[in-house]
């Protein structure tokens, strides 16, 4: 189990009103996942970053009610088999990462990881 600790607009987007409860105690090796939104002028994309490990991954921002959890594990599947991961590892982690729990973001270290991460992809976008 994980949770997905969204930022307010990730969460108005999902249609999460009010404020949900805390993050639980995730079950896998890389945590909770912060979720936020970026948009690079007319593009709109996600960025999940993993709270123990700030591995981060982009996600399309379109039909994000229907696809959070299964692009998320699947681009996480994808990255960790990028990296020489061993499967078995790969797969017990993409298993682990059901159910998913949304949260509100609070880890101002994730945060600001994944703001200067969004600050490198619009400054590439411009070149």
């Amino acid at each position: 189990m994980i949770s997905l600790c969204c930022s307010q607009v990730v969460r108005s987007r999902l249609g999460i009103t009010g404020r949900p409860s805390a993050a639980s105690e995730p079950t896998t090796r890389l945590g909770n996942w912060c979720v936020h939104l970026v948009r690079l002028g007319t593009r709109q994309l996600i960025l999940a970053t993993s709270e123990r490990s700030l591995l981060t991954v982009i996600l399309p921002a379109r039909e994000l009610r229907a696809t959070i959890v299964g692009n998320l594990r699947i681009a996480a599947g994808q990255l960790l088999s990028a990296k020489n991961i061993p499967m078995d590892i790969v797969n017990r982690e993409l298993a682990q990462m059901q159910p998913a729990l949304i949260a509100p973001a609070t880890n101002r270290r994730v945060l600001g990881s994944m703001n200067e991460l969004a600050f490198h992809l619009e400054v590439r976008q411009d070149q």
